[in-house]
């Protein structure tokens, strides 16, 4: 029984946690996060990603009446989901953006480089600097 409630929490999280990434992203214009070039797209997106796993979430003891998930194993569980959460979205919005941002912006630094390139592209620049 844990099993099966441990796996359907961790991708409740995880649905969650993508989603409010791609929220942050597009209310900061980040747009190399982006997996939509629009950002109404995106937080439609956001607000179906979170909404439908907050409405389990908060209906969980109706629907698991026995069997939880105690709270040490809870906060690991969403520490590794949202940190998988976290680089599912650098690899995928990486791989739909990269034609969109052919040349990364070298003038902007740190986060606001995700503005006009890709993580991966903002990495290899970073990269290229040094040497």
């Amino acid at each position: 029984m844990f099993l099966k409630l441990s796996f359907v929490y961790i991708i409740l999280v995880f649905l969650a946690g993508v989603g409010v990434l791609q929220a942050a992203a597009a209310f900061n214009d980040l747009n190399g996060l982006l997996f939509f070039p629009k950002k109404m797209f995106s937080y439609f997106f956001a607000l179906v990603m979170t909404g439908l796993p907050l409405a389990v979430l908060f209906d969980w003891n109706w629907h698991y009446a026995i069997g939880i998930i105690q709270g040490a194993e809870q906060t690991e569980l969403f520490f590794l989901t949202m940190v998988l959460a976290l680089f599912f979205t650098l690899l995928v919005s990486s791989i739909i953006n990269v034609r969109r941002f052919s040349e990364p912006n070298d003038n902007l630094e740190g986060l606001d480089s995700l503005r006009k390139s890709t993580y991966f592209q903002m990495l290899k620049s970073h990269f290229r600097k040094k040497n």
